[in-house]
């Protein structure tokens, strides 16, 4: 493969931070078409929050022990590739009111792709990082 793996969140509020409003319904993030991709790719993301989470403020947030791990497996349809469209991923849980406490670092969200090739088993993997305050 040797192509770059690009992943994206959808809607980072001044495109630099993951605020409330991007996770209403869920935090999507985008893995970008990269060359030769082929139906049968495994694409494998693995979603972190860390840092010092302070007390959530909305009993129905969902992650309270920091880090939150989210892992999900996808292959690559011929229909993706037809499409040439980001394949999307939703978060399922709820990332709304999480935030560090006052004067402490802002919690990081990182999210790495590992795509695999299954007729060469080549890995290629791409990361984002960005900060996260959605109280």
């Amino acid at each position: 493969m040797s192509t770059p793996i690009t992943a994206q969140y959808e809607n980072l509020y001044n495109n630099v931070i993951i605020n409330r409003n991007t996770v209403t319904g869920g935090l999507k993030t985008l893995v970008l078409s990269y060359r030769n991709i082929q139906a049968g790719d495994t694409l494998h993301l693995h979603y972190e929050i860390t840092g010092t989470l302070s007390t959530p403020l909305d009993p129905d947030a969902s992650i309270t022990p920091l880090p939150y791990t989210w892992d999900t497996d996808y292959t690559v349809t011929a229909d993706d590739i037809a499409s040439g469209k980001p394949i999307e991923f939703i978060n399922p849980d709820n990332l709304a009111w999480t935030d560090a406490p006052g004067g402490e670092p802002p919690l990081e969200a990182k999210t790495t792709v590992t795509v695999v090739c299954p007729s060469t088993l080549e890995h290629e993997v791409g990361t984002i990082s960005v900060p996260l305050d959605t109280r």
